[in-house]
């Protein structure tokens, strides 16, 4: 019993030395870095609002050329670059966005075809379309708060400029036309900052066919009838600036 006394006596100040120097040290530490958490980059602001911008891409055509008086069939391919700008307005609610846009682009392509049958053997057909314009209506997905994945529909136009040439390569016809139909596509759009967005998308277009008479001096003096039946595809990426309502 003694000698634990004693013990307990003379640990006593070993302890309370340990305990005195880690307070020291302890106070002689800076204190720990206050972290504050990181911006968060990937996030957007509402998707709810109107915007305009600029588009380009490129797009391919493929129009049915039939001479209607003999029943023959020619196709014309063609490619080129297109460009131009779009307007629209969308509502979030949720993850879901829906839409309206209009998109108005212009054409570099061109296009040729020649008929191998009578009344028109010989004769070829140029075909340059100008512009075409797609009103459409979107709904789209995010799946995440700043990328959006949409899927559209809804009415095509397309301006078109076709020249009738003779076997000798002069033009003997014009006719200007606007074809109307129908389109669809999909696209994706990512928000890199509030209001800001790049997007790319593809669109499919079919459009009505059409009769065009082309009037020559020698083999179509009351005139030929040629059927036009276009369609044209495009991919195209965009930029847009948002303004919220």
């Amino acid at each position: 019993m003694r000698l634990t006394a004693v013990l307990a006596f003379l640990a006593t100040p070993v302890f309370a030395g340990v305990l005195l120097c880690e307070a020291a040290q302890g106070a002689d530490m800076p204190a720990a870095p206050a972290y504050s958490p990181l911006p968060e980059y990937y996030s957007s602001g509402s998707w709810t609002g109107c915007y305009i911008g600029l588009n380009g891409g490129f797009s391919s055509s493929r129009t049915e050329l039939t001479n209607v008086f003999a029943s023959e069939l020619q196709t014309q391919n063609s490619s080129g670059f297109m460009g131009g700008g779009q307007v629209g307005c969308d509502y979030q609610v949720g993850s879901v966005v829906l839409g309206l846009r209009n998109t108005f682009n212009g054409f570099t392509e061109n296009g040729n075809a020649t008929f191998q049958a009578a009344p028109l053997a010989g004769f070829s057909v140029h075909s340059k379309p100008d512009w075409f314009d797609l009103l459409t209506a979107r709904a789209g997905i995010l799946l995440y708060p700043s990328w959006l994945f949409y899927v559209q529909g809804g009415g095509a136009w397309m301006g078109s400029d076709q020249y009738l040439r003779n076997p000798s390569g002069s033009e003997v016809g014009h006719v200007q036309k606007t074809f109307s139909g129908w389109t669809v596509g999909l696209g994706t759009e990512y928000m890199f900052i509030p209001d800001w967005s790049v997007f790319v998308e593809y669109n499919y277009s079919q459009l009505t066919a059409a009769d065009l008479t082309f009037t020559d001096g020698s083999s179509c003096i009351s005139g030929c009838s040629i059927n036009f039946k276009p369609r044209f595809q495009s991919i195209m990426f965009g930029l847009n600036i948002r303004y919220g309502l």
